[in-house]
């Protein structure tokens, strides 16, 4: 599941983030392509189509200051050939950040190259281990963490 933190100002992450440098455990890079015909992922090895199945979303109060919101949609990849002709592409980075080897929360980072050339957060979110109880004590020993740092 994915749990995103409400009315977080993006503009003050790419400071935040230094902070975070000893949890950091993996940099991609990828294309997102958008057309008519869907939405694609391309890594290294192979081109995606990817489907979305939505579900609703589930607000909480984490804390007095921190509002979240609980989004168990999931997604659907198969690996194509190629990609449509007609398309916009975005040219992406993720970060991924871990407070330890076996934690089951991971703080993702997308970012995206802008018109300088230069790689800028659009999105972030916790991806939670689905067999977590968010209202125990080791799930909220990770997020605060990463709450610690991004504040």
């Amino acid at each position: 599941m994915k749990i995103y933190i409400n009315n977080y100002n993006i503009d003050n992450l790419s400071k935040k983030l230094k902070g975070l440098n000893e949890y950091l455990i993996n940099k991609t890079n990828s294309l997102e392509v958008y057309s008519d015909e869907g939405i694609y992922a391309v890594d290294e090895n192979n081109i995606y189509n990817i489907t979305y199945l939505d579900r609703p979303v589930q607000k909480i109060n984490y804390t007095d200051d921190v509002e979240m919101c609980i989004d168990l949609s999931t997604t659907n990849s198969i690996i194509v050939n190629q990609l449509p002709s007609d398309n916009i592409i975005l040219k992406l980075a993720t970060y991924t950040y871990k407070t330890c080897p076996r934690s089951k929360v991971k703080l993702i980072v997308n970012f995206t190259l802008n018109k300088n050339m230069e790689y800028k957060p659009y999105n972030f979110y916790f991806d939670v281990s689905d067999d977590i109880d968010i209202n125990g004590p080791i799930f909220k020993e990770d997020i605060n963490v990463f709450l610690f740092h991004l504040n």
